[in-house]
């Protein structure tokens, strides 16, 4: 047993003798189960010293050595003191005093007849002092004991990480995965783990092991952390634990010889996949009719019969991050504006026009140049001899169709999501709407019409002309527009048409 440091006026061993045949003074006896204040303890104290160095009484009663006892690990908080029982037969009981400073003693502690005893909730970190006195069957109270001190180590927070059933934290929606809070604690017990998600709290475990079960059918990032709170109140934070859920995707999109319409999904397994479908990108109902290929896309045999056509896909119950679709554009012999309004691939002339018929000629305006860059089609073995060219979502040109009837030009692919910015220099330009929708520009298109812009659309080998007037905040002519139709703009001022799209539209 390790012995404490000791102050000391006279030996712990010495005994205290009540003098043969003079009376012992009375000292105020205590209550075994009461604590008394700071103040009333310590003149308590006092008075007993200065009662018995006034008589010089040798009190018989002897109080043997003060220790302090050895502590487990785990008793944070906790001070164990033992002593020697003394011989005499007519002791009756110990009181332990205490506090956090020498000679000063804020705590007492009746513990009866019992020669060791455990004081509790002390404070981490502080210095408590101690003292023993014992009490006789008379209520007479012997002097303190010698002085002992304990340093109350520091409590140490609890060390808690995550990890995830899976292991992989990118994750296909609809996702679940158990994710485990490893929490340890060296001088205490975790007594609970609260979990938080992107700093919200949403689980607490009061018991290891310490598991979140946690599943996702939104797309997005989330961050998954744990705090570990000890018996003492301490508490340690884990790392973050970052989960990435991608909605399920649609991939290639083909435009099959026979007419129909052909596009592959990754979707979520063994989950249910309901295929959508709109003509206008705004009202959706569900495919009564569609095939289910053997790579897990699907084939739409109505597709030869339909002008445009916009698909999605639940799987689970969860909306696949992508919309797809086509539309058929009649280009008439001669010239007509046209525009690019899906993503396909890089968007490069083949990916767009792939199937423009022989001959025909693509004249791409250079707002910044003030000039036409030419492309020339060679049929689809060739492609087109500018074959780089690019043309994304809300621009167009000028499409020459050599044939003497009217051509149907396929527009394919993804639909841009999120917000799509095309830019309308001051001057000239020929733009489209970024969607494959069709409408009045200001009305359904959000087109940010401006005093002095001016629309030319070409049909039929003439052009339209629209005027808007700010001061009346109309157009002379309303201009409306068809699915992939482009028009040639004149704008005093340079500006942006922006318009945002998602997959739940």
């Amino acid at each position: 047993m390790k012995h404490a440091r000791q102050h000391r006026s006279d030996h712990p061993l010495r005994r205290l003798h009540f003098a043969a045949g003079i009376p012992p003074r009375r000292l105020r006896a205590r209550s075994a189960a009461r604590v008394g204040s700071t103040a009333a303890i310590c003149s308590g104290v006092k008075r007993l010293i200065e009662t018995f160095a006034k008589s010089n009484l040798r009190i018989f009663l002897a109080l043997l050595a003060l220790v302090m006892a050895a502590q487990s690990a785990g008793a944070v908080g906790t001070a164990m003191l033992a002593w020697n029982r003394n011989p005499e037969s007519n002791v009756a009981g110990y009181r332990v005093y205490y506090g956090s400073k020498a000679g000063s003693y804020s705590q007492v502690v009746d513990v009866g007849n019992q020669i060791q005893a455990e004081i509790v909730n002390l404070a981490p970190g502080n210095v408590y002092y101690f003292v023993v006195t014992a009490y006789n069957t008379s209520g007479d109270e012997s002097m303190p004991s010698a002085e002992v001190f304990k340093v109350m180590p520091a409590n140490q927070p609890p060390v808690v990480s995550l990890q995830s059933s899976l292991g992989a934290v990118a994750l296909v929606a609809p996702a679940s995965l158990s994710i485990e809070a490893l929490a340890t604690d060296t001088d205490g017990t975790v007594m609970k783990v609260e979990f938080f998600q992107n700093g919200q709290k949403v689980a607490t475990d009061l018991s290891a092991p310490f598991v979140l079960p946690w599943s996702s059918t939104a797309a997005g990032s989330y961050s998954i952390m744990a705090v570990a709170t000890d018996n003492s109140g301490a508490t340690g934070q884990s790392a973050s634990l970052v989960i990435q859920v991608t909605a399920p995707s649609f991939g290639i999109t083909r435009m099959n010889g026979d007419g129909t319409f052909q596009f592959t999904a990754e979707t979520s397994g063994s989950e249910a996949s309901v295929v959508e479908v709109s003509e206008d990108c705004r009202t959706w109902s569900a495919m009564s009719k569609i095939t289910v290929m053997e790579d897990g896309g699907f084939l739409d045999p109505d597709a030869p019969n339909l002008r445009k056509r916009f698909y999605r896909v639940r799987s689970g119950g969860v909306l696949l991050s992508n919309v797809v679709g086509f539309a058929r554009i009649a280009a008439p012999a001669g010239y007509s504006i046209i525009g690019s309004q899906f993503v396909n691939g890089s968007n490069t002339m083949n990916e767009v026009f792939g199937n423009a018929p022989e001959g025909a000629t693509f004249f791409k305006y250079d707002a910044v140049r003030k000039q036409f860059a030419v492309n020339n089609y060679f049929g689809p073995s060739f492609g087109w001899d500018q074959r780089g060219q690019v043309l994304l979502p809300g621009e167009a040109g000028f499409l020459y169709n050599p044939a003497t009837n009217a051509v149907d030009i396929v527009l394919q692919g993804r639909l841009p999501l999120g917000r799509s910015t095309v830019p309308m220099h001051a001057g000239y330009s020929i733009v489209c709407h970024p969607m494959p929708m069709s409408g009045v520009v200001g009305r359904d298109l959000d087109y940010p019409q401006t005093e002095g812009d001016i629309l030319f659309r070409y049909r039929k080998g003439r052009f339209l002309i629209s005027n808007y007037f700010e001061s009346v905040k109309r157009w002379d002519f309303p201009p409306d527009l068809n699915v992939g139709e482009g028009f040639y703009l004149y704008r005093q001022v340079a500006g942006t048409w922006e318009r945002n799209f998602s997959v739940g539209q």
